[in-house]
Order: C-alpha cells, then structure tokens, then sequence
C-alpha cells in the first residue's frame, strides 16, 4: 500500500470511520502513513487511541471538536466527511424530505 501514495505525516480526521467504508478509509490512511483521528459517535470495534467522540448533526458543536483535534495534532491536512446522519430506529426508505435535507 505504501507504494501506491504516501501520507506519511499527514493529519487526517475521518468522520464516520468507526465502520464500513470510513474504517476502510482509517485503515488505508494509516498504512499510507498518516496519523488518523477516527470522528465518530459511537467507537471503533477496537480499542482505538485515535478515536474522538463526535455528532456531526450539530454543527457548533462538530466545529468545536474539529478545532481541538487541530490544537492537539498541530494542524489538519485531510479531512474526509464519510458520516452519516439519520435517526435511529427509521428505515432510509420511511425518511421525509425534510429529514434527508
């Protein structure tokens, strides 16, 4: 993989990236070399040191935390905006409109 691009150095955040396709994301990253902070709310099956608790669906509050990353990691060179929001317990195909906007 390293061979392919590098990030080595780089600071990523990846929201959404305790499963699925953001975990892809985390795992591609960080064998490119770049320090990852993995932006969820819920936490990675693994024990991840580089996990944040975060709810994108607020913004004030997402900026906040995306802010204190920048102060702790010295800076940001990726982000990668892979959340996302619905309410629990609704089927995609029962959303409103209005929810989805």
């Amino acid at each position: 993989m390293s061979g392919f691009f590098s990030l080595s150095g780089k600071v990523a955040v990846v929201t959404g990236g305790s499963s699925g396709i953001g975990a892809a994301i985390v795992t591609r990253f960080r064998a490119a070399g770049a320090l990852v902070v993995v932006a969820d709310r819920l936490p990675p099956p693994a024990n991840d040191e580089g996990f944040v608790r975060v709810d994108v669906s607020v913004e004030e509050v997402f900026a906040s935390d995306l802010k204190g990353v920048v102060e702790r990691q010295g800076g940001l060179d990726l982000l990668v905006n892979n959340a996302g929001i619905q309410p629990l317990g609704v089927r995609f195909d029962a959303l409103t409109a209005s929810v989805l906007e």
